[in-house]
């Protein structure tokens, strides 16, 4: 029998030089972009940028910093612009990762607006 049961951790090890290659835009080096990918929440990308780049004024000039080291779309997609509680989901964000690079709304609240009755799921 094999378990059904994953072992995840919030802790990613990294090379100590990490972040000063992700300043050098060294994305090519194979540890980044695996370290890139583990970056969670609108704030970790913020800050993230900011090392890199600085403070910025504009989401856009953000946006295309978070392009230049790395960050794939579907990152800036989710955890950028879907970065908001939902109303019809009791202030909870249903907005995820559905599969890798997959994101979709794990919301079932068949009262909200966008909920799509024909395919019975959240249509946001």
């Amino acid at each position: 029998m094999k378990s059904s049961i994953k072992i995840r951790s919030n802790i990613y090890p990294i090379d100590h030089d990490m972040f000063q290659k992700i300043k050098n835009l060294s994305v090519t080096h194979s540890p980044v972009p695996e370290f890139i990918k583990q970056i969670r929440g609108k704030s970790a990308l913020k800050k993230m940028v900011e090392f890199v780049r600085g403070k910025a004024n504009y989401d856009n000039t953000y946006k295309n910093g978070l392009r230049e080291i790395g960050v794939e779309e579907w990152q800036i997609k989710l955890y950028w612009d879907m970065d908001t509680p939902c109303a019809y989901a009791n202030g909870q964000n249903p907005h995820g990762l559905i599969e890798p690079g997959v994101i979709g709304c794990r919301c079932n609240n068949d009262k909200c607006r966008f909920y799509d009755k024909i395919r019975n799921k959240c249509g946001a």
